[in-house]
């Protein structure tokens, strides 16, 4: 593609099968991150990816890209990793130097933002999302997607392959103990304090005099200690990619506050040890299945591989959640300066961002408006490993729209099983695409496009999950099978087919997914 023109956009949509991720989404924090789909050739395979594309709809975007090239990128790495088994290793080494440096450019960004002059704050900005820092960081971490479809198409496969007679689900289950790092990931982590609090103030906190309960709970030493812990390390956790919260004790307090009201005490004990013996677990699971199973050297060196990029995903997501936090802040910066809509100052370029600070040129009101309510942003290879992007509006965009739902969309729900307590279970569907706009009643089907970690609080509230999206080492599939819920990952069609209060039946047999007459 020579030219980013709309017939040369659709030929090629049609030449690739399609990976779809949907969530809450602004430009200015997805924007330019979708660039780096493009530009992870600079670390990574020197050909791939060819073409990305994100569909923005009123502060929700589709992400799609190419699966078939991806999994050309898995298959690259897996190719490096035999001429040198550290070089994944050696490649995020590399990468965690820009962490810091863009960690380190976002506090000063923070504590600066307001007593700099336009020129300054570009320039910190920069310093936060440029060169040699997010965005590099970004160019890393977006070739570690290719994981989910290796983990989704390949896996399982290959180890039916090498284990005749093994049924569906012990394939499955080998390739979620050998997906797995074995390590607490970082919302892991802040679970595990949220049910320590829990714990401790258990009696306290299962008083139905809220009020009063606090102010005792406010006294306890060792509950201060975490809660004050938490709002350090986790404060960002609740953020995604449309907008970003600060989020105090009393949010943490809360969070601890309905575990108690909702579970017992010797509930909250089994899942806190839970946490606590993970990784022993695990362990043993992956050290029983060698020993029972003669996997060869190839099969073993996607297991390492897989859990590897696993673990540097979890990592990959945590910054990027923080990162929401300072690209909120810059936002509303530029909003209160230049007098404008923060929901539409989040549909500004890094160019425009760029011209409005350093030569105060505003982007037309309408111009943003028609880029938030419906728009497709096209990023194609240019030159080495850079790329060149074309935003698409009314019509055209929505020509890329129709034709990957012609492309993706089905009337069968058939997915993945993430996890599989019972054989089947049915129940009220609840189709929710925002948490934070919308309310989840306990006990219901959760469907969605994809968990992150916003929807952690009330993964602990649903009957069972089925997700759009999403490999083996996805944020349901993990949750999922610490949580014990039945869930079907990658049914790419469960939001579009399933509506609210619609009775479904899973069959964790086979990953289907039907309503119930």
């Amino acid at each position: 593609m020579k030219n980013i023109n709309l017939s040369s956009v659709l030929e090629e949509i049609n030449n690739h099968t399609w990976w779809l991720e949907e969530a809450p989404g602004v430009y200015a924090f997805v924007g330019w991150p979708l660039r780096a789909f493009i530009e992870q050739a600079k670390y990574f395979h020197p050909k791939y990816l060819t073409l990305s594309v994100f569909i923005y709809r009123n502060d929700f975007f589709s992400e799609l890209t190419p699966a078939d090239e991806k999994l050309k990128v898995y298959y690259y790495i897996y190719d490096q990793v035999l001429k040198n088994k550290n070089y994944l290793k050696n490649l995020r080494k590399a990468s965690e130097k820009f962490v810091s440096h863009f960690l380190a450019a976002g506090k000063i960004l923070e504590k600066n933002i307001s007593n700099v002059n336009n020129k300054q704050l570009w320039k910190f900005y920069q310093n936060f999302y440029g060169e040699k820092a997010y965005m590099d960081f970004i160019r890393y971490g977006m070739a570690l997607e290719c994981t989910d479809i290796f983990s989704s198409e390949k896996l399982i496969g290959l180890i039916k392959k090498e284990t005749s007679g093994l049924s569906e689900n012990k394939a499955l289950d080998i390739a979620i103990t050998f997906s797995a790092p074995v390590k607490l990931s970082f919302l892991e982590k802040e679970e595990y304090l949220i049910f320590k609090g829990a714990i401790l103030a258990y009696k306290i906190l299962s008083d139905k005099n809220k009020i009063e309960s606090e102010k005792i709970i406010l006294k306890l030493p060792t509950l201060r200690i975490i809660l004050k812990k938490l709002v350090k390390s986790y404060f960002w956790i609740g953020n995604n990619f449309q907008k970003a919260q600060i989020l105090d004790e009393q949010y943490f307090l809360d969070r601890m506050k309905i575990l108690a009201l909702e579970k017992t005490k010797n509930e909250l004990l089994a899942i806190f040890n839970n946490f606590s013996t993970k990784v022993s677990r695990l362990k043993q699971a992956k050290k029983k299945y060698l020993k029972q199973y003669n996997f060869s050297k190839n099969l073993k060196r996607h297991f390492l591989i897989v859990a590897y990029m696993a673990e540097w995903i979890d990592d990959r997501k945590k910054f990027m959640t923080i990162a929401d936090h300072y690209n909120e802040i810059f936002c509303q910066q530029v909003a209160k300066r230049f007098k404008q809509d923060v929901g539409l100052v989040k549909y500004y370029t890094s160019e425009e961002f760029h011209d409005l600070l350093i030569n105060n040129k505003k982007v037309l009101t309408a111009l943003l408006e028609s880029r938030r309510k419906f728009s497709a942003q096209v990023v194609i290879r240019s030159k080495n490993w850079r790329c060149e992007e074309k935003i698409f509006y009314g019509g055209q965009a929505k020509s890329i729209y129709n034709l990957f739902s012609k492309i993706l969309n089905g009337t069968e729900i058939k997915g993945q099983v993430a996890c599989a307590p019972v054989e089947k279970i049915s129940g009220k569907a609840q189709v929710i695409l925002d948490v934070n706009r919308q309310n989840f009643k306990a006990g219901n089907i959760l469907v969605t496009t994809m968990t992150r970690p916003e929807f952690l609080p009330l993964l602990r509230r649903v009957k069972a999950i089925v997700t759009d999206e999403g490999g083996l080492t996805c944020h349901a599939a993990i949750v999922s099978r610490e949580l014990g819920v039945p869930c079907i990952i990658g049914t790419k069609t469960a939001t579009r087919i399933l509506k609210n209060n619609d009775l479904i039946e899973m069959d964790m047999n086979n990953g289907t997914v039907k309503k119930i007459k």
